[in-house]
């Protein structure tokens, strides 16, 4: 039977989180800082009118970030926790949202091994932790890239494994997030804990930090200077994006409503686009336009034996009730909006 999904706040069947206890990781970056707004968003909306609050344990090794945000909120407290680290004891949950991740280039060649680790020692913790207070669900958060590179560009499902080079520094990031998803079914079958992974595309949104490195922050960050965005390459590779608010709310719906051991791709399949096309949407919003580095060096796309698919399907996540509401020009003008 599908579940129903509030129009309020995108969630499938929110009324479970109804007086729940909710530990959101990673909670000062763009994923758990949105995941927690659209929680906040559930509460004060009819979706929960009338209903116990729910309560919201935001974690991360930034606590000064996180106390300057939420200090005074309501039903949200604040917790300084390294996912490196064995979980401080601040109690039991129903629900645990894992997104503390480095998930930005800089990340990826300066500290690629803390990258690789915070994902697999990450969820060991966060996973040694459930089993020993009531196994709430948790939401281990992935990313497409575990599918890696194939013969040809395509939408990709769950089921689908490609090519996956190991050997090279920037595999911490594709490879730590394998190696955790099998640590997930691995500790779902051995401790018969209820873990459930989501696999997101590109993700943009207004809630990205200073130290963001992500080409999406860049872009917005170059716009909001009012100087025009130079590409460093063609640009050429087609990507699905999602909207941060859709991306929170798909989240908390495989919170909600999906299945243990199992893999939701979050992303908004209408929303296909090239980098270049991004990078000319949000540059022409505000009347300014795309231009190419001195370095440059063009390489026919046709000429790559291989791609990484950066175009993930949705049908899943969909299957569940959920759906997603921005298109790509919204979006846009949203985060340029509120970061104004």
């Amino acid at each position: 039977m599908m579940c129903t999904r509030d129009s309020c706040c995108g969630v499938v069947n929110p009324k479970v989180f109804a007086g729940k206890r909710i530990l959101v990781l990673g909670a000062s970056g763009l994923i758990g800082s949105t995941v927690i707004q659209i929680l906040q968003k559930c509460s004060e909306g009819q979706c929960l009118q009338g209903a116990a609050p729910v309560r919201i344990a935001a974690g991360s090794r930034s606590i000064g970030s996180l106390k300057q945000r939420y200090q005074n909120v309501p039903y949200v407290d604040c917790y300084q926790i390294d996912v490196l680290r064995t979980l401080p004891e601040i109690g039991d949950f129903d629900f645990i949202i894992n997104a503390a991740s480095p998930a930005d280039p800089a990340s990826f060649s300066g500290s690629p091994a803390e990258v690789l680790l915070s994902n697999v020692i990450g969820i060991d913790n966060i996973s040694q932790y459930a089993y020993q207070h009531g196994n709430p669900v948790i939401v281990h958060i992935s990313s497409g890239e575990v599918y890696g590179f194939f013969p040809e560009d395509h939408m990709v499902t769950e089921a689908e494994c490609g090519v996956l080079p190991f050997f090279d520094v920037r595999a911490c990031y594709p490879m730590g997030k394998r190696a955790a998803e099998t640590l997930c079914l691995s500790m779902c079958t051995e401790k018969s804990l209820d873990i459930r992974i989501a696999r997101l595309s590109h993700v943009f949104g207004p809630n990205f930090s200073s130290k963001d490195s992500r080409i999406s922050a860049d872009f917005f960050r170059t716009v909001l200077n009012k100087e025009n965005i130079i590409l460093q390459s063609s640009g050429n590779q087609r990507r699905t994006y999602i909207f941060s608010e859709d991306c929170a709310s798909g989240i908390l719906s495989v919170a909600s409503s999906g299945c243990a051991g199992q893999a939701y791709n979050v992303t908004n399949s209408k929303n296909v686009t090239t980098i270049r096309n991004f990078a000319e949407q949000i540059a022409w919003s505000r009347g300014l336009s795309v231009e190419y580095s001195d370095s440059y060096s063009h390489v026919p796309y046709e000429e790559t034996k291989l791609f990484k698919v950066a175009q993930l399907s949705d049908s899943k996540l969909r299957s569940l009730g959920w759906f997603p509401t921005t298109n790509l020009e919204e979006g846009i003008h949203k985060t340029l909006s509120a970061l104004e």
